[in-house]
């Protein structure tokens, strides 16, 4: 029997820290989860958030191996009352090539994340009144848009498609707080599509800086 190697996958992990009777110490069960989500030889965590005033955080990750990425989350499971959820992921950059966006745009690195003014945004795509050939050439058109906002440093975003879905998951940060309604209504998925197009906006925060907040309290506590 030959035994072929894992490809690498991604996933966007959900980890919802649960209320217990006796309550439940948040910033402990987040400082015991930053200490789970740490890289391995077979686990890359390409971005890790603190979902702010909720007790949740998300990550992206690019496993090797789930046998190993399952065992690193039930070492979570057993320190903390946790539920886990997980959805497999496609890098839009790939997702574009699929759609016959020019590789010189869809490679370019663009801005990275800034610190301030940070959110996740799931968007949910339906194309009612459309044929499917004119809603991928519209897909097509959107990316474009953000692809190239990025290139050119309009735009700091990090975005990805859950597979199989009509679904994005968003990573965006902004100038200003109340840039994200100017570039969110001036695409074109949402100028011809917007009826359509279902969003949840959540502020988050980089995990490592919620967990120095954490740990910089308890010092002087």
């Amino acid at each position: 029997m030959v035994l072929l190697a894992s490809a690498s996958a991604l996933y966007f992990l959900t980890i919802c820290i649960l209320p217990q009777e006796n309550g439940q110490n948040v910033p402990r069960a987040i400082l015991e989860i930053d200490s789970a989500l740490q890289d391995t030889a077979e686990t890359n965590f390409l971005l890790k958030f603190k979902v702010l005033t909720e007790a949740r955080v998300v990550a992206v990750v690019n496993a090797s191996n789930s046998f190993q990425l399952d065992k690193m989350l039930d070492k979570i499971r057993s320190l903390s009352s946790v539920e886990i959820t997980s959805e497999p992921l496609m890098d839009c950059e790939t997702f574009a090539r699929s759609l016959e966006i020019s590789m010189e745009l869809s490679k370019q690195a663009g801005k990275p994340l800034q610190r301030q003014n940070l959110f996740w945004v799931d968007i949910n795509i339906e194309y009612t009144g459309k044929t499917t050939q004119e809603f991928l050439q519209l897909w097509k058109r959107d990316l474009e848009f953000v692809m190239g906002a990025k290139n050119q440093g309009a735009l700091a975003i990090e975005a990805f498609k859950v597979l199989a879905q009509r679904k994005v998951k968003t990573f965006v940060s902004f100038p200003l707080p109340d840039m994200e309604h100017t570039i969110e209504f001036g695409t074109p998925m949402y100028q011809e599509n917007g009826n359509n197009v279902r969003m949840v906006c959540k502020r988050i925060e980089f995990l490592d800086d919620y967990v120095s907040k954490i740990k910089n309290e308890s010092k002087q506590a």
